[in-house]
């Protein structure tokens, strides 16, 4: 009888990768297992989001090869691309919340759904059914659903973009500079109740932090985390502390 553990699929494949506007830098390769987990840390200007962006196919890079769950990002075409990344969310505290601002969020919210699963989420019926349950799930005033949301605050957008963003359960979770703490988002989502959703089918999960950033929350289990550092546009991994045996 044969226990062993099948290997887990490879979500992220890079070999030879030198950034852009990181000319000097000497080559990596990375590797991101299914349900593996990464905190990079490193300076202002020393790559953490041009990696992110270069590791989705969002910008190309200097140098190397990349495979993006399991394709060659050089050879897939663009709206391929397109729903390869709609396995993964981006979570930026830069650049922007990615709303439509004139649009509900209700709106906002069914376009992510519609693209995620277009045959259960055709009829407007089961889209109200789910977004109004998750609106009282995380303790989103239901009324927000149907006002644009130009209306509401910079942590309340903050909050819908978080909520957009993992309701589909993604397989990858990228967060770059975006603390996922209550009260940085004006108590406006049930951050607890939303990350132990999304965290149920056990996504990779990679999270870019300034060297000062407050820890991560415990519902990410910090603890498993593997830690590397930026520098000059290349990612160094921190020698891992080595565990202590029973009998010592």
């Amino acid at each position: 009888m044969n226990d062993a553990v099948p290997p887990r699929p490879r979500l992220i494949e890079a070999s030879g990768l030198v950034l852009s506007a990181f000319f000097n830098a000497a080559p990596m390769d990375l590797q991101l297992a299914a349900g593996e987990h990464w905190l990079i840390s490193g300076p202002p200007a020393s790559g953490k989001t041009t990696l992110a962006r270069t590791l989705l196919g969002l910008i190309s890079p200097q140098h190397g090869q990349l495979r993006l769950f399991g394709h060659d990002l050089d050879a897939t075409p663009g709206r391929q691309l397109l729903a390869l990344r709609r396995n993964a969310a981006f979570l930026q505290a830069v650049d922007g919340d990615g709303l439509f601002p004139a649009w509900s969020a209700f709106d906002n919210l069914a376009l992510s759904l519609r693209q995620h699963d277009p045959e259960r989420y055709v009829q407007h019926g089961a889209l109200l059914d789910t977004l109004v349950h998750a609106a009282r799930r995380y303790g989103i005033p239901e009324g927000w659903l149907d006002e644009p949301v130009a209306m509401r605050t910079r942590q309340q957008r903050t909050a819908i973009a978080v909520w957009r963003a993992l309701q589909t359960h993604p397989a990858l979770v990228v967060i770059d500079g975006l603390t996922l703490d209550q009260n940085l988002l004006g108590n406006a989502l049930d951050v607890d109740r939303l990350l132990a959703d999304a965290l149920e089918k056990h996504p990779a999960i990679i999270v870019l932090a300034a060297e000062n950033a407050p820890p991560l929350p415990p519902q990410l289990h910090p603890e498993t985390f593997r830690r590397g550092r930026m520098q000059g546009g290349r990612l160094e991994w921190q020698a891992m502390e080595p565990e202590l045996s029973p009998h010592a």
